[in-house]
């Protein structure tokens, strides 16, 4: 972190974001000589989670209010417009319901806090982790699909004209 503010000194950019035209948002970090300049990074750090948090609060009751309003049928647009907007492949890759059912199903059993201790547990984070890695395997095919669609495409074009 003192590396940042360093760099952050001999920046001649006063701003945390690069200049793309958006509203930019000054911040004033002292440089770290000192242990109460190194105190006034860490206040500014925790000021800053306490920012995100009352933003993603803000987020998460518009959500609520989303849903509440439209139902479940308001989530999928949801996620299409955070997958164009931010230019991520999201999956639903598990569901509460499925969780629940395959706890009524195998143990006769009904928890309602079941879906938040299996998303905890160290299963579910390998789970997670092999998605990863198998996503970049077919992320790699998947990108030589395109190329050789494209090369020949662009051969097809090439061609002189019968």
């Amino acid at each position: 972190m003192l590396y940042l503010v360093y760099h952050y000194e001999m920046s001649d950019k006063p701003y945390d974001q690069d200049d793309d035209g958006e509203r930019m948002i000054p911040i004033d970090l002292p440089p770290p000589q000192s242990f109460p300049n190194i105190f006034q990074v860490m206040s500014y750090m925790i000021e800053a989670d306490r920012r995100d948090a009352l933003v993603n609060e803000t987020v998460r009751d518009y959500l609520d209010e989303l849903i509440e309003d439209f139902g479940d049928e308001c989530v999928i647009p949801i996620i299409s417009y955070i997958q164009r907007y931010m230019g991520w492949d999201m999956e639903i890759l598990l569901e509460q319901s499925d969780v629940e059912n395959f706890l009524m199903k195998n143990h006769s059993l009904f928890d309602e806090d079941m879906w938040l201790k299996v998303l905890n547990t160290k299963a579910i984070n390998e789970f997670h982790s092999a998605v990863f890695r198998l996503s970049q395997t077919y992320l790699s095919d998947a990108v030589a699909e395109v190329l050789m669609k494209e090369e020949l495409r662009t051969a097809g074009e090439d061609a002189p004209p019968e």
